[in-house]
């Protein structure tokens, strides 16, 4: 008996240890996010000016949280996290850190935004994040992709892996795999799941107007219905 009840206060220790300090979220919490994970983001230049994918951190316990944040040179990422001043970073990277008490959701917004009138972006551009309370660690990589203004039907959207657009009130999709497709509305609530394959269109006139994150498989985006 006293064997057991050893064991049992070795479990119960080793799940204790094993408990998260953090959580990581993205898109209004509709994405959890692990060490090593990539989020793509999808952004449109002439409606928007700005593209944030709202990670925020979860602290589970109290905790001093480190956060660097980075992108390649050549390509202009906003940093707001932390401190909530807002630098441009460009091949530099950015440290900060702060105490917070359990419960705390912090921003971490880091996005596009169009600061001097260059945001003709032709190719994805990486921004990383490293958040760490000294003991946990989980590095992110956000992969800001542009997507074109043009009105797509089937036949011009790309067809290597995963490709959303919207024209009108009807999502037309392409993809080389079998995929599982979410419309979440701006609060992070499931508005339509669908598992798609190929070409095809899902019409969305049900739907009201306003902004929606959509995720389908690994690919993740925003898109605007009116």
């Amino acid at each position: 008996m006293k064997k057991l009840f050893t064991s049992m206060l070795l479990m119960a220790a080793a799940v204790v240890a094993s408990a998260q300090n953090f959580t990581v979220t993205a898109f209004d919490g509709a994405q959890t996010l692990k060490d090593g994970d990539v989020i793509e983001c999808g952004y449109t230049i002439d409606e928007i000016r700005e593209w944030n994918p709202k990670v925020e951190v979860l602290c589970n316990k109290n905790l001093t949280l480190t956060v660097t944040a980075n992108a390649p040179a050549g390509h202009k990422i906003m940093f707001c996290g932390i401190t909530g001043i807002c630098k441009m970073l460009d091949g530099t990277p950015e440290t900060r850190s702060n105490v917070y008490p359990a419960g705390s959701k912090i921003d971490m917004q880091c996005d596009i935004k169009d600061m001097f009138g260059d945001v003709e972006l032709v190719e994805p551009v990486d921004a990383t994040l490293k958040i760490t309370d000294g003991t946990e660690t989980v590095n992110i990589t956000i992969t800001f992709v542009p997507e074109s203004q043009e009105e797509l039907s089937i036949s011009n959207v790309a067809a290597k892996g995963t490709a959303i657009s919207v024209q009108g009130r009807t999502l037309y999709f392409n993809t080389d795999t079998t995929a599982d497709l979410t419309l979440y509305t701006i609060s992070g609530q499931a508005a339509i799941s669908r598992r798609i394959s190929g070409q095809g269109s899902l019409n969305l006139s049900q739907l009201p107007a306003g902004v929606y994150i959509y995720r389908a498989g690994k690919k993740t985006g925003k898109l605007i219905l009116r």
